[in-house]
């Protein structure tokens, strides 16, 4: 047991998410709400998938934010159960709630601190909260962040379940949660394959993940409009930037079978993802 922040009273009965974060560097806005507004949106999917009683009427409050090392107590409130004759047991429930949250919650962030390794059932909008999560630590120098089930009693309060990451474990995390979110939008496309690929706009750095390239490419099989792209392999970019820094033959006059999904809006090619490349092939007398 150990004594708890200065504005917890023995007038709290129910259980708390902690999260801590420390960081070197100020933290932007959208990063510090990120982190408790993520962990409110996966606790109210656990509730919806193992208590559908409490999922609709559970709300989390922020109940402080301490200076210094920035501590925000999370309380989740089962609002429409609250002062019934069963409450009690209402509240032992929410605790085991948490505990169990917390515990499956750190789990599945913890997979994307190894390579190779990725939580299956994750979606588009559990990988962006796993992100928002991370984000305030990944973007600091040294950062350290922890994610507690907080049990309070008479004052004083009992950890019954922890995630802590670094800024470095949060880095590997991004990037591995980056290249799932990649497989997934691939999954979600129909894909374009052993398509003719012309430079028309290239660069000789390499694109930060997730981020368009500064290169413009035209592929006439999908579109006669060039469009930027994106790389969604490492090992294709790789290759591809190869050609174009090392290659003594100019870019422009070389063709890139590839692999592509061509990213739409409004039904309109607005750029490509690059998956894997085939063949690079002379194209100067066509």
């Amino acid at each position: 047991m150990e004594n708890g922040p200065d504005q917890i009273t023995e007038s709290v009965h129910y259980a708390h998410i902690i999260v801590t974060i420390e960081t070197e560097a100020p933290i932007e806005i959208s990063d510090f709400t990120d982190a408790f507004t993520s962990i409110a949106n996966q606790y109210r999917k656990y509730l919806q998938e193992n208590y559908p009683l409490f999922a609709g009427e559970s709300e989390i409050f922020v109940n402080e934010v301490n200076k210094g090392s920035i501590i925000i107590d999370l309380i989740p409130i089962i609002q429409g159960f609250v002062g019934l004759t069963d409450s009690a047991k209402i509240v032992m429930q929410q605790a085991d709630s948490i505990v169990d949250f917390v515990t499956k919650y750190g789990a599945k962030i913890k997979t994307y601190f190894a390579n190779d390794r990725k939580v299956d059932s994750a979606t588009s909008s559990d990988l962006k909260d796993f992100m928002g999560t991370l984000a305030a630590i990944a973007n600091d120098p040294n950062g350290r962040s922890t994610v507690k089930a907080a049990i309070f009693e008479k004052g004083q309060y009992d950890i019954r379940a922890a995630l802590s990451f670094t800024t470095k474990e949060a880095r590997q995390a991004r990037e591995n949660i980056n290249a799932h979110k990649n497989l997934i939008e691939i999954s979600s496309h129909v894909t374009h394959r052993r398509v003719l690929m012309v430079f028309v706009q290239s660069n000789i750095k390499t694109a930060p993940k997730d981020r368009r390239s500064g290169e413009r490419v035209i592929i006439q099989e999908i579109s006669k409009n060039d469009r930027p792209i994106f790389y969604a392999s490492e090992l294709a970019e790789e290759r591809i930037k190869h050609e174009i820094r090392e290659s003594d033959e100019n870019v422009f006059k070389k063709g890139f079978i590839v692999d592509v999904f061509a990213e739409t809006r409004n039904e309109r090619v607005v750029a490509y993802k690059i998956i894997e490349l085939h063949d690079v092939i002379d194209i100067s007398d066509e």
